[in-house]
């Protein structure tokens, strides 16, 4: 596999981790629980800060090289830039309404649990259909060439919270991140998590 799609891939496997724990705390919402609000202002923060600054634009780079390298085969992927400012859209709307949410502004609990749903949602149809669209056709149709050029030109920023030094303003979603994961660990091997 082509490094830079190593790394895509990696990095929508790190993002399904975020919507799962944007799930459960949306089960706490619809139960009228307050949900863990600092992890999911960290969610937020996040896709603001890896998703929609990097690993977006390394999609598009990608993408303008294949529209570029193939263009036939760019419109069987679609509007990927224009997907990419719908994913971004639907964040806004998302930060949006949980700073609705948690300050004194004006939003239904059915409201945001809309827009929250609409978010976790869109990002799962996006991801799916740029792995089954988008990447399998880039593959096929970059050359070697296309893959190193682009792999010496794109950011080499690291992600934020899925590394060993996770920035301060993560850590608490990290926390949730490994409690999350040892739970699933201790259920696959039989046992009752605490």
């Amino acid at each position: 596999m082509v490094a830079i799609l190593d790394a895509l891939y990696r990095d929508h496997g790190n993002i399904a981790r975020l919507l799962d724990i944007l799930d459960e705390e949306l089960a706490v919402f619809d139960e009228a629980e307050r949900p863990d609000y600092e992890v999911i202002r960290a969610i937020v923060d996040y896709f603001r800060i890896y998703p929609d600054r990097v690993h977006h634009p390394r999609e598009d780079l990608v993408f303008a090289r294949l529209a570029e390298r193939a263009p036939e085969a760019a419109k069987t992927v679609g509007d990927l830039v224009g997907e990419h400012a719908e994913v971004s859209a639907r964040l806004g709307r998302f930060a949006f309404a949980l700073d609705q949410i948690l300050g004194e502004g004006v939003m239904t609990r059915r409201e945001f649990r809309e827009i929250a749903r609409d978010f976790v949602d869109g990002e799962r149809r996006h991801m799916a259909a740029e792995e089954e669209r988008f990447f399998p056709v880039a593959l096929k149709a970059l050359t070697e060439e296309d893959w190193a050029e682009l792999d010496s030109t794109l950011s080499t920023e690291p992600d934020p919270l899925f590394r060993d030094d996770v920035r301060e303003e993560f850590a608490a979603l990290r926390r949730q991140i490994d409690r999350m994961e040892q739970k699933a660990r201790e259920e696959r091997a039989g046992k009752t998590p605490r």
